[in-house]
């Protein structure tokens, strides 16, 4: 194949360890179809649990469990314990002591990626909510109806994954330098080391600061910007000017965490205190703010705000999505 520039953005693909029943029986999160799916799984459970009379195969139905206690696996679970405890209403034979959502996380406390009293608070919110938490504990096999722990087991048939990604594994075919992870070696200016028409960013590069020397981080804020500083430096190898190396102050992060309650940990430059710290309703209308903010063109706010005024008056939607295989 003939080209005179080649960018290399694959992203990220699921971890699954080698566990290879997981990778058959868990739910992957990863996209818009993911979370369809595991939306209209969860309606199913109910559907089914609602006519079963044996109550601990109505428990293990109604029971739901997240490995990994990072960003993603927080805020599903988050969601999924309101969602389920939201949609009882309309299942008159089951209660919420049936309903179980888990998380399973290898630390002492969830949310490594922002400061640790910020995890604790949204550990401390999401179990007075009802979210059961498996601290220290490794997922280790799974079967159907069955999810094993290193630390004993959980009957549950649901199960979904958020605790590992790698990058796609078609870069380690392509003949060039890869890490231990799989993601290809670049320059800080994105450009993979003796190929200077070829260049990677994203989740599957493995790229550091041009100004601090740190790695940079598989997330969005920092694809963005790496995406902007690739095409200025691509315009300028065609036109044989210096390439700019890549170099991107954090802006923070935010999490939300359940109905009405997130964790905001937002970088302040030039201050001494680096970082601002939000929790509860403030951090949750500060995240639907942004998210709002950055929805592209004026119709798609409208809708997304009226969806969410909506929410404050409706009960929950128990009709299943379509899902276009």
């Amino acid at each position: 194949m003939v080209y005179d520039h080649v960018v290399f953005a694959l992203g990220a693909v699921s971890n699954y360890l080698g566990m290879q029943n997981v990778q058959e029986l868990a739910f992957d999160f990863k996209s818009l179809l993911d979370a369809i799916r595991i939306r209209n799984h969860v309606i199913e459970m109910f559907e089914r649990a609602d006519r079963e009379t044996d109550p601990e195969m109505r428990r293990e139905m109604l029971s739901f469990v997240i490995a990994g206690g990072g960003f993603a696996g927080v805020e599903l679970a988050g969601a999924l314990n309101d969602f389920s405890r939201g949609i009882l209403a309309d299942y008159p034979n089951l209660s919420p002591a049936d309903v179980q959502v888990v998380v399973v996380h290898s630390r002492e406390h969830i949310l490594p990626e922002l400061s640790e009293s910020l995890g604790r608070y949204a550990q401390e919110s999401m179990a007075l909510r009802g979210v059961t938490f498996r601290l220290n504990c490794r997922l280790t096999d799974c079967r159907a109806g069955c999810v094993v722990l290193s630390d004993g087991e959980v009957r549950a048939r649901t199960l979904v994954w958020t605790a590992g990604t790698a990058p796609n594994p078609l870069l380690k075919t392509l003949g060039i330098e890869t890490d231990r992870r799989g993601a290809v070696v670049v320059e800080s200016t994105m450009s993979v080391a003796g190929h200077p028409d070829v260049w990677a960013l994203g989740d599957c590069a493995a790229l550091k600061d041009g100004k601090t020397g740190a790695a940079c981080p598989p997330t969005a804020q920092f694809a963005l910007r790496e995406a902007r500083t690739l095409a200025r430096n691509i315009r300028a190898s065609v036109r044989g000017h210096a390439l700019q190396p890549f170099h991107f102050d954090s802006l923070g992060a935010l999490c939300v965490v359940g109905h009405h309650t997130a964790c905001a940990e937002l970088t302040v430059p030039f201050a001494r205190q680096k970082s601002m710290r939000f929790r509860g309703l403030l951090a949750w209308l500060l995240w639907r703010g942004i998210y709002l903010g950055k929805l592209p063109g004026l119709e798609r706010k409208i809708r997304v705000l009226t969806d969410w005024v909506i929410e404050l008056f409706f009960p929950r939607d128990i009709v299943q999505t379509i899902d276009l295989r």
